[in-house]
């Protein structure tokens, strides 16, 4: 790992969901609280972002898993205490994909929060 480098964790959610027909996708949405895969919540897995990320990314809808299982989340640390971007749904099927195209793992990312009025993201 290197300075600036971005964890991008890549579960396969994107094409899980993808290869789910639309009508279960329905019934899923009906069913709360909503249950996500991803990074877990530990001090151990925050001292390792702190020390090695300039920001994290994956292709599920929470960076982190959710529910959160401990009485905080990395959101509140990351984006809140640290500024750290944090980038989600990603179609990381499709980068990777390109990236064995090209023989190539590594490459810039340009990202900005989005301009959305009265959005979390302004």
């Amino acid at each position: 790992m290197r300075f600036g480098d971005i964890l991008v964790v890549r579960s396969g959610w994107m094409a899980a969901r993808a290869a789910t027909p639309d009508e279960r996708l329905a019934e899923l949405q009906r069913e709360p609280p909503h249950a996500f895969c991803g990074v877990e919540q530990s001090d151990e897995v925050l001292r390792w972002l702190w020390s090695s990320f300039s920001a994290v990314a994956g292709d599920q809808p929470s960076f982190e898993c959710w529910p959160t299982r401990v009485g905080w989340a990395l959101h509140e640390v990351l984006l809140a205490g640290w500024g750290c971007p944090i980038g989600e749904l990603f179609d990381l099927e499709a980068l990777a994909a390109q990236c064995r195209r090209e023989g190539r793992w590594s490459f810039f990312v340009a990202s900005e929060p989005c301009n959305v009025p009265g959005g979390v993201a302004r």
